[in-house]
This record gives structure tokens, sequence and C-alpha cells, in this order.
């Protein structure tokens, strides 16, 4: 019994029971720095695919963006006679399809995408040619730009529900990995004190990898909300058009409009004025009021008046009068003259035909 008691206890024992320590703290070093890369590995692979996603979605926004300029351009052309309002068009055409091209290699991964971006592509060849044949007298593209509109409209549908897909597994990842840590903290506890604050460092660093998750969320969610206010603004604009296709006569036609420039131009006031036969007056038309935009207070317009009162009429150009920016007031108000307001000539077929007036707040 002596002498298994001083083969226990004795030095030779000490020294096998400090490399066994050693060796199981080596061990769980190991161990716990081959977690620490898999989770970390793990963590960047998720975030670069959610990133991936992000830029795709901003592809496919700038794409529509584009064929938005397009859609706008052509209308311009064949109205104003502006050989210029053409060449944007066809350059943002082109720039469509360049997008197009870098969208469909940065969607290569993803074979549900594969039917959409050859649409895309396809309808991007379309576009360019229609807008080749575009002449004054020439239809709209109109079928070419909604059906771009339309298969963009699918990817960004698609890549949502990716990106959505892809931060919960990045989520339930990072989830996995603190659980993972936590067990292994507490082993390590056990064992030796400087694994447990190895693994607390890389608790500490996932916290900050989830902080710049959630902000990449935010950001993602603003740029989705101004992509469905575009929408929106597109909505009412069709309909504005279609309530001016419509009216039966001048009046209505007047009355619609300003209709439509109360919803599109929220917060403001205006005056639709036209030029009559003589062209030596100017008479208001149509007026909308502002809601809640605190222009009760300002003067409006004279009902008659003379040309050459407009300062937009005189100069032929759209003019903005703000504060510090331009002194120089139009003369056809009732009173006082506000301080922020828009005249914008009406011209067709290079003939001014009268004014457009916005009184805005700011």
């Amino acid at each position: 019994m002596l002498e298994l008691e001083e083969r226990l206890t004795g030095p030779t024992s000490a020294v096998r029971l400090i490399i066994v320590a050693a060796t199981g703290a080596a061990l769980l070093t190991i161990a716990a720095g081959l977690l620490v890369y898999y989770d970390m590995q793990s963590l960047i692979s998720a975030d670069q695919w959610v990133t991936h996603t992000e830029e795709v979605l901003a592809s496919l926004q700038n794409a529509y963006l584009l064929v938005e300029r397009v859609e706008y351009r052509v209308p311009l052309y064949q109205l104003k006679r502006d050989e210029t309002e053409l060449n944007r068009a066809r350059t943002a055409a082109n720039q469509f399809d360049t997008v197009t091209v870098r969208i469909k290699f940065m969607v290569s991964d993803n074979a549900n995408q594969a039917s959409n971006v050859n649409a895309l592509t396809a309808c991007s060849t379309e576009l360019i040619k229609a807008l080749g044949n575009v002449t004054l007298v020439s239809r709209l593209p109109e079928p070419e730009i909604q059906q771009c509109q339309r298969t963009i409209g699918r990817m960004l549908d698609q890549e949502q529900l990716l990106l959505k897909d892809r931060t919960v597994r990045s989520q339930q990842s990072s989830l996995a990995s603190i659980w993972t840590g936590i067990a292994f903290a507490l082993l390590s506890l056990l064992a030796l004190l400087t694994l447990f604050g190895v693994l607390l460092r890389n608790a500490l660093h996932r916290q900050r990898i989830d902080k710049q998750a959630q902000l990449t969320n935010e950001n993602l969610a603003h740029s989705v909300r101004a992509l469905e206010d575009r929408a929106g603004e597109s909505e009412l604009l069709t309909a504005a058009r279609d309530e001016l296709q419509l009216c039966v006569d001048v009046k209505q036609a007047y009355q619609s409009a300003t209709n439509g420039f109360s919803r599109l131009l929220v917060g403001t006031s205006g005056s639709l004025c036209f030029i009559n036969n003589s062209r030596q007056l100017v008479e208001v038309v149509s007026t909308w009021p502002a809601t809640g935009a605190g222009l009760g207070d300002e003067s409006v317009l004279e009902d008659i008046y003379s040309p050459e009162s407009c300062c937009g009429l005189r100069s032929g150009h759209p003019r903005w009068r703000v504060p510090r920016a331009s002194e120089i007031h139009c003369n056809h108000f009732a009173g006082n003259p506000p301080q922020r307001y828009l005249c914008l000539p009406i011209v067709a077929l290079v003939i001014t035909m009268g004014v457009l007036f916005v009184q805005c707040h700011d």
C-alpha cells in the first residue's frame, strides 16, 4: 500500500498529471480554435450571401429606374420634337442592357432566376430595337417597357424572398454558434480560464456581426420603401392619364389635370393658366388647394394677367423662385407674392400655350 501511495503522489505522477492537464488544455484550445474558425467562416459566408443578394436587388432597382427613364423620355421626344430626348432614351436603354448583362452574371448561381434573366435579356434587346425605329409619329414602345417592368418585378420578388431566407439562415447559424460557444465556454471554465476568455471574445465578435446584419436589413427596408414610393407615383400618373382620357371637353380636362396635380404634388397649391386666342392675356382656368402645407395665408394668382407678368413665360424656361436664390418676383399675384413657387411654361409644338404655377411650403 505504501508503495502504491508513493507512486500516486510521487514526482513522476505529478509530472504525468501536468502532462495530461497540458494535453487536455491544448486539445481544448485546438478544438476551440477550430470551432472559432468554423463559426467565423460560416458567418462570413452567410453575410457574403446576404450582401450578394442586396447587390442583385440594387442592380434590379437600377434597371427599373432606367426603364422608367426610357418610358418618359420617348413621349417627351414626340411632344417636344427634341432629338436630345430620344438620344437620352436610347442611352438609358443601352445602360439597361449593360445592367442586364451584370444581373445575368450575378444570378448565375440561382437556377430559379434562369427563365427570368433570359426574359430580361430578350426584353432588353427588343427595347433597343424598338427605340431604333421610333419616329415622331410612331407608336410608343409601351409593350416592351411593360414587359421589362414585369420581368424586373418578378426578379425583385424572388430576390427579396431569397434575401429573407438567407437572413434567417444567417440568424440560425449565429444562434447555433452562440449555444455551441456557451457549451465550450462552460467546459473550458472547468479546465482553463484563459480558454473561456477566448470563447468570450468570440461571442462578442458575433454580437458585432449581428448588429451589422441588423443595420444592413434596415438599409434594405429603406430601399424597398423608396421603391414602393416610386411604384405609388407611377400608379398615380397612370390614374391621372386614364382620367384625362375620359374627359369630353376642355373644362373637364382642366379640372382633371388639377385633381391629378393635387394628388401628385402633396402639400402644394397651384393654378393651371392658358394664354387666350389674342395672346395678350393669361387666364387662370383651374386651381387646386394645398392640404396641410400651411399655405392658407399666401396670396393667389390674379384671374387674368399679361404674359409679361410671369418670369417663366418671359424666359421660356421653368423658373423656381426661392429665398436667397432669386429675389425677382412675378407680377401676377393678387397680393404679396409667396416665398417659394414654380412657373412652368406649357409648350406644345414649340408654341407656348400657358403656364403651370406651383406654390410650395418648403
